[in-house]
């Protein structure tokens, strides 16, 4: 790694933390499965949970197992990047598919040091960002990168 990287490396809540042969100057690893109120329609069917709020729907799909993204981890991940952030040169975030958990990531982070970055990651087909994981990351770096 170049001198000045942080890495910010996710991986499913089932899976072990992966193990680095080589480690950047700083690394955050995050243990959350990527949640989207849409796979709750698919997994417990339409009829279930119509009538559900998003939250509802994310409760519902971590009382099956799966591990969402909190408001806890946000805070965890927003302070390690402000810690770091004088002295990083290169941020890299990472995911098992790097489309959507990562992307929303870069994308919160983007758009708190460049305003409107976010759009290099919502404006191409290449990245999802995961709108649980932007919304509640750029609420946390807007109130500790100031």
């Amino acid at each position: 790694w170049p001198a000045g990287t942080t890495l910010v490396s996710i991986y499913d809540s089932d899976d072990v933390a992966p193990v680095l042969r080589y480690k950047p100057d700083h690394v955050l690893q995050l243990a959350f499965d990527d949640i989207v109120p849409e796979m709750a329609y698919e997994l417990c069917g339409l009829a279930e949970t119509k009538t559900k709020t998003v939250d509802e729907m994310v409760a519902l799909l971590e009382n099956m197992g799966f591990v969402a993204f909190s408001d806890e981890m946000a805070k965890r991940l927003a302070s390690f990047i402000a810690m770091h952030l004088a002295e990083t040169k290169l941020l890299v975030c990472q995911c098992q598919h790097g489309q959507s958990r990562s992307a929303a990531v870069a994308a919160a982070v983007c758009e708190v040091l460049q305003a409107g970055g976010s759009l290099t990651y919502f404006g191409d087909d290449r990245y999802s960002p995961n709108r649980r994981v932007y919304d509640k990351l750029l609420e946390q770096l807007l109130s500790q990168c100031k």
